[in-house]
């Protein structure tokens, strides 16, 4: 191959290369430290730091120490997709996570991406167009993209899979030496083969560090193309973690879904239609059928519900009563001409912008406009007595928009939830009354006069479309704390 055909090929997979890896990082550093967009945004800038300071650095170093310094992002590169996760759950187990958190965002700075910016200025020729030689390798970023789609389609291994072939022919075009291709290439084919095996273990170590999960067991993982989701076999039964989050745990997973669902449900005397957003279980859902009510869920991911109903549900997806909707919740509920007796929000906790959004007065607004009269939205706070401001500033929205509230706080579920309505179907005794059927004690039942002064105690504010990234930041803020409950 001519040199000038040869470096053309090199600046296209060096495109490809640098946005392909971009993504895998983000993707696994968001699945190991709490994804947020804040999280997102930080690796990002790691990414984009790398080579702005390598270019400067680039003039000083000589052929040794750019040779040393291309074989440690040769191994970077491969590692990444393996060693994020391990090394996260290794320092947890030590509670050194925010020490790891700072290594690697140094070493994926200096290693993910800023080698491509020494090199590659060493290619250029005066004699070939600069606009020539950027069109190439902005072309190569989209060929990434395209990868990115079509491999995600198939699975995340094929991604992995891709990405690290893309090293080996970059390695190969650059440094034309046929054994290190071929050592490169037998080191990728390997990694590739027991790529299930290795993020299995390394995920499994997470769990038991990171979330003191003792003897979890990774049952099937998939990345969507909004999040990793793994379903966990665990001491008191299945789980779905998201992004490394818990969503549902078998341990709390029936007092929460019947406190969410099955109560509300179980108060209203007309089962008619009900609304649950969020599908994660399904759980929720399959009370409601139960109940004899007709159920539409709706979810923005669609695999999370297939997980739902392959692990934890027996729910007939081809019943009459039971609709499946994938759709953005708010963009669903906004556009819906239908009303419902009764609507579960049950949604993870506002860590995402996403997620956030839905738990904003504006959503809210729009819950109570598809509520029949004498319906009720079921909303979990993600807070259990409410002294966070995450959980009050929910609280506090759902107080400006609904005229009847009633809030019960459950020791068995941890959680505080509200029924909020134009005109509740029951009062505080009935609630109660209904309880005592479960044997459930421990709980602590209050109206909207007693939320409001204990909001107004408090200060609390709603957060509204307008500052959504607030309570993302507050969620943030109270990380250490909603880890260890």
């Amino acid at each position: 191959m001519a040199l000038s055909a040869r470096n053309d090929w090199l600046l296209g997979s060096c495109g490809a290369l640098l946005i392909i890896s971009q993504y895998v990082c983000v993707r696994e550093f968001g699945s190991c430290f709490f994804s947020t967009e804040i999280i997102t945004l930080t690796t990002t800038v790691m990414i984009l730091l790398g080579p702005s300071l390598a270019f400067f650095a680039s003039k000083r170093l000589g052929e040794k120490i750019l040779y040393l310094f291309g074989i440690a992002t040769f191994i970077t590169l491969v590692s990444m997709p393996l060693s994020i996760r391990y090394l996260v759950g290794l320092s947890s187990k030590f509670h050194l996570e925010w020490l790891s958190m700072s290594f690697l965002f140094l070493l994926g700075c200096l290693f993910c991406s800023a080698y491509f910016a020494i090199f590659l200025p060493r290619l250029y020729d005066p004699s070939v167009s600069f606009k020539r030689l950027y069109a190439l390798e902005l072309l190569g970023a989209i060929f990434g993209l395209v990868l990115i789609g079509a491999s995600l389609a198939v699975s995340w291994q094929s991604l992995i899979t891709l990405f690290w072939l893309l090293v080996v022919l970059v390695i190969h075009l650059s440094i034309k030496k046929k054994i290190l291709t071929a050592l490169a290439l037998i080191t990728v084919c390997g990694a590739s083969y027991f790529y299930p095996r290795i993020d299995k273990l390394a995920m499994e170590n997470y769990l038991n560090n990171y979330w003191y999960v003792k003897n979890a067991r990774v049952i099937e993982t998939k990345y969507s193309v909004i999040q990793r989701i793994d379903i966990v076999q665990e001491a008191d039964g299945k789980a779905i973690y998201l992004d490394g989050v818990p969503y549902y745990q078998s341990g709390d997973l029936h007092w929460f879904n019947y406190y969410i669902s099955a109560l509300p449900g179980a108060m209203l005397k007309h089962k008619g239609t009900a609304l649950v957003i969020g599908s994660g279980s399904l759980n929720s859902t399959n009370y409601l059928l139960k109940e004899g009510f007709d159920v539409t869920t709706v979810d923005i991911d669609k695999n999370v519900a297939e997980f739902g109903l392959k692990y934890f549900n027996a729910i007939n997806p081809k019943q009459a009563k039971f609709h499946l909707v994938i759709d953005d919740a708010r963009a669903y509920v906004h556009n819906l001409d239908k009303k419902f007796d009764l609507i579960i929000l049950d949604t993870p906790a506002p860590y995402h912008l996403q997620t956030s959004m839905l738990y904003t007065k504006s959503f809210f607004e729009d819950l109570k406009k598809h509520l029949n009269p004498g319906g009720i939205a079921s909303i979990n706070t993600c807070s259990w007595h409410l002294d966070d401001e995450i959980g009050s500033s929910i609280a506090r929205g759902a107080t400006e928009v609904f005229d009847d509230i009633t809030t019960i706080q459950g020791e068995s579920v941890g959680l505080t939830i509200m029924y909020c309505s134009d005109k509740l179907p029951f009062n505080t005794l009935d609630l109660r009354n209904e309880l005592a059927k479960k044997s459930e004690r421990k709980f602590t039942v209050f109206d909207k006069a007693g939320l409001e002064t204990f909001l107004n105690a408090a200060n609390a504010r709603a957060h509204g479309i307008k500052n959504p990234i607030a309570l993302l930041a507050l969620s943030r803020m109270h990380l250490p704390r909603l880890k260890q409950n």
